[in-house]
């Protein structure tokens, strides 16, 4: 088990991280940190992030009620398999604001927040390699069962957030880049044990990141179909994926691996695990196969924001 060690600091609301960015490091024009509002309800707010590159406002990433694994999961691209340590991690919220330099890409708005979790939160990380099973999207012995998606403008709008609905709630996940799309309401919703998924001008790469975000397990696209597809899936949500885990606080999720049957069919009354689906529904298969997973491990982080 990764060992977490805390520091406890004082907090500061604003975070000046610079002028700019340069290849070396780049790093925010001017960030804020501040602790998010309480909330109330049975089912709190979930984490959600908006601007930065790609987006209908690229110079400007906000965050909200975002947990440290949240954004740790953002700065790094990490899959949900990648941290099996998030739930050791604090489930304080924070309103985060970061104004970012001109022309800045992903790859450079990924460095300045890892460059501002480091700065702020001191955060010291690597990378372990780790066998583990995982999986081949490939298509089934019938061929595909696939609808081809409408040609629809690719529209840039602010970027949407995940949410996760724990209990009976009927909230909508985060579907791949759909938001980017310009599409409405794509994402994956669990109400009582029932899941159900619509992804809208799809890649089979998107669709392979989703079943592995469920999953807690690689999974490759295998399929060579390289074109876009609407697709819809239903499965009976069993407990072996990571849409059954309860949010922790303000919609961060219960990280670790998530084990379960992971077999073909749930109960017959209830319907298809997501393997299942998969199958029935899409005409593709999961083949199980031995992967080596690029673990992220936590070796220091603060517990709140040190003061400017």
């Amino acid at each position: 088990m990764t060992r977490m060690k805390f520091a406890f600091c004082s907090f500061a609301l604003l975070v000046a991280a610079g002028t700019g960015a340069n290849a070396q490091s780049p790093e925010f024009e001017v960030a804020t940190i501040k602790p998010a509002a309480p909330q109330t309800g049975h089912f709190p707010s979930p984490a959600s992030s908006s601007g930065g590159p790609g987006t209908a406002d690229p110079a400007m990433f906000r965050c909200t009620n975002c947990t440290l694994a949240f954004l740790i999961e953002t700065a790094f691209g990490l899959e949900r398999y990648q941290f099996p340590a998030r739930s050791a991690l604090s489930g304080t919220s924070y309103e985060v604001a970061a104004r970012l330099p001109a022309g800045a890409t992903v790859e450079q708005f990924q460095a300045m927040l890892q460059n501002l979790l480091k700065d702020r939160f001191a955060l010291t990380s690597h990378f372990e390699k780790k066998p583990m099973q995982g999986y081949e999207l490939v298509v089934g012995k019938n061929g595909p069962h696939l609808t081809d998606a409408q040609e629809r403008p690719a529209v840039p709008v602010a970027s949407g957030g995940e949410a996760h609905g724990g209990g009976g709630s009927g909230n909508w996940h985060g579907g791949g880049n759909n938001s980017a799309r310009g599409l409405s309401r794509p994402g994956l919703m669990v109400f009582g044990g029932q899941a159900k998924y619509r992804g809208d001008h799809q890649t089979m790469a998107e669709l392979a990141k989703m079943i592995a975000t469920q999953l807690a397990k690689p999974v490759d696209d295998g399929t060579s179909l390289k074109g876009f597809y609407d697709i819809t899936l239903n499965w009976t949500d069993d407990g072996s994926h990571a849409a059954s885990h309860a949010a922790g606080p303000a919609g961060g999720f219960g990280g670790g691996e998530h084990g379960g049957r992971g077999g073909d069919q749930a109960d017959a009354a209830s319907g298809p695990t997501l393997i299942g689906a998969v199958q029935q529904q899409l005409g593709l298969r999961l083949e199980p196969r031995k992967a080596t997973a690029n673990i992220f491990v936590v070796d220091h982080v603060g517990k709140t924001p040190t003061d400017n």
